[in-house]
């Protein structure tokens, strides 16, 4: 994995240092967003010959979990529904206790509704395609299933708490629900696709539906202003910073969908 990273970074960054350059100076503001998406784009490059070069593999993204489309698609629409339905699920708790009152869309519904699922489907895509794709693999080549799911939980978790001091104190909390949510994903990575025509095929479905549905969901509250909370409970109940997954009604979701694909898993294996 190290000798990969390092060739990727050497490639991107003679690439993406005047995309930097740009954006420091004030000439283009969207050059730091324009060298992370070239550094994605390399990775996608780069795999297939890695893959087959070092690891000796025939169909490099088969590996990964882009195979079986059928089971691949009808598994990302099933976990992306269960995403949405997760989020719509503690917005209605919170409403029902008190916690928060329901709104109507500030913004035009269609046009959030689209918006909302073309973030979470390119997020979902992008992500598990990187974490629960690539990096799971390289790290279950050299350890355990267990090792593997902890260490890609963790660089998962800390890869999005890469932020100032500050800002990391103050949302410290969050920390365990996104260790939570990496659990969650690599153990919906390990869940076979429903086929028994198909023998323990896995495929990326489950975790980019199930990501992308979270991700929809907490873009449908948060742009579209649909939940307000009343302050009747502390933050730490129903979400830090308006999210809905980063609170205790978040983790106790997240932890009852880990332990639902966990034992799906394992019973499949």
């Amino acid at each position: 994995m190290a000798i990969f990273l390092g060739i990727l970074g050497l490639t991107w960054l003679p690439i993406a240092a005047p995309f930097y350059w740009l954006a420091n100076s004030g000439r283009l503001d969207l050059g730091g967003a324009i060298a992370t998406g070239l550094l994605y784009l390399l990775f996608l490059g780069i795999w297939p010959w890695w893959g087959r070069h070092v690891h000796g593999l025939t169909y490099p993204w088969q590996a990964l979990g882009i195979t079986h489309y059928r089971g691949l698609a009808t598994t990302h629409l099933g976990g992306f529904a269960l995403g949405l339905t997760s989020v719509g699920l503690l917005i209605l708790i919170q409403a029902v206790a008190g916690w928060a009152i329901l709104k109507s869309p500030t913004v035009d519904p269609l046009r959030l509704v689209l918006e909302a699922v073309l973030v979470g489907t390119l997020v979902g895509l992008a992500e598990e395609l990187l974490f629960r794709g690539w990096v799971l693999f390289e790290l279950e080549q050299g350890y355990s299933a267990s090792l593997a799911l902890w260490g890609d939980s963790l660089l998962f978790a800390v890869v999005h708490f890469i932020k100032p001091l500050p800002a990391i104190l103050a949302t410290l909390p969050q920390f365990l629900g996104l260790l939570l949510l990496g659990m969650l994903l690599v153990w919906a990575r390990r869940t076979p696709v429903p086929d028994n025509k198909i023998n323990r095929v896995t495929t990326l479905g489950w975790p980019m539906g199930l990501h992308g549905g979270l991700v929809g969901g907490y873009y449908l509250v948060s742009v579209g202003s649909l939940a307000e909370v009343t302050g009747s409970v502390p933050a730490w109940v129903t979400g830090l910073q308006q999210n809905p997954l980063a609170g205790l009604l978040g983790l106790l979701l997240l932890g009852a969908l880990a332990g639902l694909f966990r034992q799906t898993a394992q019973r499949q294996a």
